[in-house]
């Protein structure tokens, strides 16, 4: 008896991690290409607005399929976000539930993103109109990109702070940041790098222009 126990148990273990892995296998498939898509739109000529929309409904599904994970509320949350800065005033309702969903990511699990909902919350803080209108708030913002910083380097977090301080111009730690970011090669799983890294490369230039600039 205690045999046949063992070999069920053992098999339905052996079963739940396939359909774990499975499960897993499909969603980083699904993110990935959503992932994609949030750096290509913004190179794109197209209606950025409608592109990001048709994006958003891609995160719905997304999040329909897998709501106890993650990814699916981090990735509508960056969406949102996306899709807001081209609205102007009429973005703020979207810029609250985009800060609303990052923070049910982090809620849910902040190491399964690598640190990516703390740095898209702190890019979030820094870039939205302050109070009245909205909840920017830069000190806030340096403490999550310091959660972001210390769960995971790479790419990623080194261009979002750099962005950050070139826009609180602190110049020299921008440059440093920056220049760190550029340096990192290029990830085969991540196609996006290269788009990212010409814009890391514009931002040094502004940084250079900034600096020529009379204080």
């Amino acid at each position: 008896m205690s045999k046949i126990f063992f070999w069920l148990a053992y098999t339905w273990i052996s079963l739940a991690w396939v359909a774990s892995a499975q499960v897993a296998k499909q969603l980083a498939a699904a993110t990935a290409n959503i992932r994609y898509q949030v750096t290509a739109i913004e190179h794109q000529p197209d209606d950025k607005v409608e592109a990001f929309a048709r994006l958003i409904e891609k995160t719905d599904q997304l999040l329909q399929a897998y709501p106890a994970q993650a990814e699916p509320w981090l990735w509508k949350g960056i969406a949102l976000a996306s899709q807001a800065k081209h609205m102007g005033i009429k973005a703020l309702p979207r810029v609250k539930l985009a800060k609303q969903l990052l923070e049910k990511s982090i809620a849910i699990d902040p190491q399964s993103t690598g640190g990516a909902a703390y740095l898209a919350l702190a890019t979030l803080y820094y870039k939205v109109p302050r109070w009245p209108l909205s909840f920017r708030d830069d000190q806030q913002a340096e403490l999550l990109f310091a959660k972001a910083m210390v769960m995971a380097s790479h790419l990623d977090t080194h261009y979002r702070y750099g962005e950050f301080l070139l826009a609180r111009k602190r110049f020299t730690e921008a440059r440093k940041e920056l220049q760190a970011a550029l340096a990192f090669p290029d990830r085969p799983e991540f196609p996006e790098d290269a788009l990212k890294k010409d814009e890391i490369r514009k931002l040094l230039s502004r940084l250079d222009r900034d600096e020529r600039k009379p204080r």
